[in-house]
Formats: structure tokens, sequence, C-alpha cells
């Protein structure tokens, strides 16, 4: 039996923490067309009034729960549902509006004998909701020869390059991976493809991370340009990583056969390693920054133990 001793403390991901992103409010004018009607007085109520027509010139549906906001008006509006931060009228546009159609909205205002001018905005509350990532893991390259395929890590990942697996859902249209560190920032594009379980995206990203701790940040957005980013927890990676392999000519059944068993230090730095083999201590492996090393032995006591 083989084994690899070194001081380090492997973090155990499984997945990581993604925590919830803040909300935001953000204008959807360029997905829609809004256009007005002319003022006119409604005798009843003794108000003046206008209406807003919204037509959604995007190619998704526009979720509901959507604001109509009144900016710069020169008579104070009266059905408004509430104000936003900045102190201006809003009426809630319920229902969503599919791509393509339009909806109709009433704007009440004080009736006196004034122009009526306005701005009206549509605005949306946007949430880990409307854009999410669904779920992420580190993946490795296993199987023998012709019968490989991409499977998550159970440790940390090891300095270098790296895959992440990622899948998000429908509304993210564009995704990024920056890996944060504290000596610098790499951003790595993300090409999504549909997923086979419908209403999500998945993809493979390529990434190169270093030997020191990390966080990767993800930044979705929308074909509408609405933005949500993320970060995952602190991520320690190993600096080291191992492989054990038959040598050529040599098979997995009983009789004197030899594998090779190689380490890899992805740290910046020099350092060794114990390896001990048949429960025999050998001589301490010495590696060199960026240098990989081998060593020989034979398992011919141990053969079942790999087939």
């Amino acid at each position: 039996m083989t084994k690899i001793h070194k001081l380090a403390y492997l973090l155990l991901l499984g997945q990581f923490f993604i925590p919830q992103a803040q909300a935001e409010w953000v204008d959807l004018s360029p997905s829609v067309e809004i256009t007005t009607s002319r003022q006119a007085l409604d005798r009843v109520k003794r108000v003046l009034f206008s209406y807003v027509t919204i037509t959604n010139t995007s190619t998704e549906a526009l979720p509901s729960a959507t604001r109509l906001v009144i900016s710069n008006p020169s008579i104070p509006t009266l059905n408004s549902d509430g104000t936003t931060g900045d102190d201006e009228s809003y009426i809630l546009v319920s229902g969503g509006i599919e791509a393509g159609a339009s909806t109709k909205v009433r704007v009440d205002f004080q009736l006196k004998r004034a122009r009526l001018s306005f701005t009206p905005k549509l605005m949306k509350d946007v949430v880990a909701a409307d854009l999410q990532l669904l779920s992420h893991e580190f993946v490795e390259l296993r199987g023998r020869e012709g019968h490989q395929g991409l499977f998550p890590l159970f440790s940390a990942p090891t300095a270098g390059d790296a895959k992440v697996h990622t899948f998000t859902n429908n509304a993210v249209k564009e995704l990024s991976i920056t890996v944060v560190t504290d000596f610098g920032n790499s951003q790595f594009v993300v090409a999504l493809n549909d997923s086979l379980a419908e209403g999500e995206k998945e993809a493979y990203t390529d990434i190169v991370l270093p030997s020191t701790p990390f966080k990767l940040r993800f930044k979705m957005e929308s074909e509408q340009g609405w933005i949500v980013t993320t970060e995952s927890d602190v991520i320690t990676p190993q600096t080291f990583s191992l492989s054990l392999a038959l040598v050529d000519g040599h098979t997995f059944t009983i009789g004197e056969n030899y594998a090779a068993l190689s380490i890899t230090n992805h740290s910046n730095f020099d350092t060794s390693y114990e390896v001990i083999i048949n429960e025999a201590v050998e001589k301490p492996i010495n590696s060199s920054s960026t240098k990989s090393l081998c060593r020989f032995f034979n398992f011919q006591h141990y053969a079942q133990l790999f087939i």
C-alpha cells in the first residue's frame, strides 16, 4: 500500500457556499417601448389622466411585479402605489408582459390648469431568483484510457490548470469566472450551453488557479443587461498532486509488475515528500517547484489490491 505524507491540510469542498445577491432596481426601458396618450379629464373623479402603453420589444417575457416609475411630473401623481428611494412615484405593473405583447396603465394626476408632462420608466427588482448560479464544482478527468470522463473532486483543487463545471438558469446569457486573490485577479469567459435539464444551462470552463488561497467570483448577465455577482468562500488549493500508473509493458496481473508513482509540486517553493511503500519508508523525495518526480516500485505481492 502506498501513502504520501505531507504537512498540509486539504480543504474538503463539496458544494461551494453561494450567498444571496443583493436586490437592485434596474431600468427595463431599453427592452420596451413606452408611449403616452394626451392628457384627458375624468369629470367623475375630477382628475387629469394619461394612459401609458408598454410594449415588450425583447425576445423574452418580462417578469411580473415591475414598476412604472413616473419621473419629473409637472403635476403630482394621485394613484401611485408608493415612492422610490429617489421620491419618485410608481405604479405596480402585475402579470408580466410576453415578448411582443403590450399592456396599458392609467396614471391619474391632480386637476390643475397646467400642461401635463412626465417621463415614464419601467423598473424591475433584480434578485438572485432572476439570475441563478444553480451549482458549481471542480472536476477532473478520470478513468482508464478510452473510458475517461469528468468527475467531481473530493478534495481541494490543485494549483495550476483546473476545470469548473457550472449550472445556471436560462435567464443567464453571459457568465464569467474571476479568480480573486490578494495578488491580483484573473478573469475567464464561460461558454454556456443548453443543459439536458430543461430550463438550465451548463458549462465546463478551463481556469488557472494560484498556489495561494483564492475566491471564485461569478458574474451573471441577462439579455436585458441585468447583472448579479456572487462569490464562493475562500478556497485553499493543494500545492502537489500525484498519480499512479502502470509502467509500459506491465499489466494488472499477479506476478512481477511495476507501477510509476508521479509527484508534481505546483507551488512556487521547493519542498519534500515522504513515500511509504509496503510499510517501509523510502528516502524523502526532494522536489523543486513545478518539477515532477517518479518512483518505480514492485507490487508483485500486492497485485490483487490493484485488480
